[in-house]
């Protein structure tokens, strides 16, 4: 290549860089505009700073896909609502492969096994927490 395409490129590039740079400042300006006009309105209960934050209000707040019917307390996700249950019934799926003490969450018994001295073996367990929860329920629902 030589330098006149190396300088073309380059020139052509950075036009390219400040075009973007121009759009975008100009969506930025129209965007922080519109937020201090009205916000992001939800329209269950309140005002957001951005859609990106009203978005995850409604998805975490309003969309309820599992309620606990030991409870009533209400999930967006299935996988924390099975969790939940297993807290009613004092069941601590994860066991530490060091020294044997369980957890409720497996993020939990990876916190811990790091406070063991020495380099650690894998952790490889795998629980069925979905499994167990369901067992949970359908008992209850028969009782």
């Amino acid at each position: 290549m030589n330098g006149s395409t190396t300088r073309l490129r380059k020139e052509t590039l950075s036009s390219i860089v400040a075009m973007f740079a121009v759009k975008n400042s100009r969506l930025v300006t129209t965007y922080h505009l519109l937020m201090h006009k009205d916000g992001f309105k939800c329209t269950l209960c309140d005002v957001f700073s951005s859609p990106y934050s009203l978005s995850s209000h409604k998805i975490m707040k309003h969309r309820h896909s599992s309620t606990c019917t030991i409870c009533e307390r209400s999930f967006p996700s299935t996988t924390n609502f099975y969790q939940h249950v297993l807290t009613h019934e004092g069941i601590r799926p994860y066991k530490c492969d060091i020294c044997g003490e369980n957890f409720t969450q497996r993020s939990s018994v990876l916190r811990h096994r790091n406070t063991h001295p020495g380099p650690l073996p894998p952790f490889r367990e795998t629980t069925f927490m979905a499994d167990i929860a369901k067992n949970i329920l359908m008992r209850l629902s028969n009782a």
